[in-house]
C-alpha cells in the first residue's frame, strides 16, 4: 500500500500475479493501472509473495549489471549499456505496422515460427475499450499485428504470466523495462515460470 500512496508502483501486475487470490489490478482514472485488494482484505503483509518481486520496491543489483561494464559514456544516463545496434524488420508490414521499426514483432514471430517458443505476452489496445489496455498470448502473425503500435501504458502485462507458465514450451515476454524486471524477478521466485520465460524484451 505505501509503494502505491507514494506514487512508486510502475503498475507491472506482478503482484497480481503471485498474489491473485488478494489482488486484481483495475484501471483508475488519475494514476493508471494499480493493484486493488479483493473484499476488503490487506493488500500486503510479510507472508505475501508479492513484496519480493516488486520492482517499484527494489530491482536487484544483478538486473543492472556489473558497474564497470558497458559503454563508459551512456552509463550516467542509461546505466549498463553493452552494445547499441540499429536495426528494423525486413518483413514490410511488420516494419510500418509496429512502432520502432517493427523490431520487437519481428523478434517475437522469429521466436514462434522458428524457436518453436508457444506465443508473445503482449498489450493491446482493448476490444470493448480502445482507450484501456489488456494483456494477451500471441501465438500467430496476425494476433501479434492486432497489438502492434506501442500500446504500454497503462498497461500490466505482468499479471498474464500465468498465461506463459501454463504452456508446454517457452515464451515471449514484452513490456516495458519495469515490467521484465519484475518478470525476472518473479522467475526467479516461480521454478515453472523460469522454465517457460525463454526471451524478454523491453521497450
Amino acid at each position: 500500500q505505501q509503494i502505491v500512496k507514494q506514487h512508486l508502483c510502475t503498475g507491472c501486475g506482478a503482484c497480481a500475479f503471485v498474489d491473485s487470490e488478494r489482488l486484481v489490478m483495475v484501471d483508475t482514472e488519475s494514476l493508471g493501472k494499480r493493484p486493488q485488494s479483493r473484499n476488503g482484505q490487506s493488500m500486503f503483509d510479510q507472508q505475501t509473495d508479492a513484496s519480493k518481486i516488486c520492482p517499484g520496491i527494489e530491482s536487484p543489483r544483478r538486473l543492472l549489471g556489473d558497474a564497470d561494464q558497458g559503454i563508459p559514456e551512456l552509463r550516467d544516463s542509461w546505466g549498463t549499456v553493452l552494445e547499441v545496434w540499429e536495426g528494423y524488420a525486413i518483413d514490410s508490414e511488420l516494419r510500418f505496422r509496429g512502432s520502432s521499426g517493427g523490431v520487437v514483432n519481428a523478434l517475437a514471430l522469429y521466436c514462434i515460427e522458428k524457436g518453436n517458443m508457444s506465443g508473445a505476452l503482449h498489450v493491446r489496445a482493448r476490444r470493448d475499450a480502445p482507450l484501456l489496455n489488456e494483456t494477451v498470448l500471441s501465438c500467430d502473425r496476425e494476433s501479434l499485428l492486432s497489438g502492434s503500435g506501442s500500446r504500454y501504458a497503462p498497461a500490466s502485462p505482468c499479471d498474464g504470466l500465468e498465461l506463459i507458465a501454463s504452456q508446454q514450451r517457452r515464451g515471449v515476454f514484452i513490456g516495458k523495462p519495469c515490467d521484465v524486471a519484475a518478470a525476472v524477478m518473479t522467475a526467479a521466485e516461480r521454478p515453472n515460470l523460469a522454465e517457460k520465460l525463454g526471451l524478454t524484451v523491453a521497450i
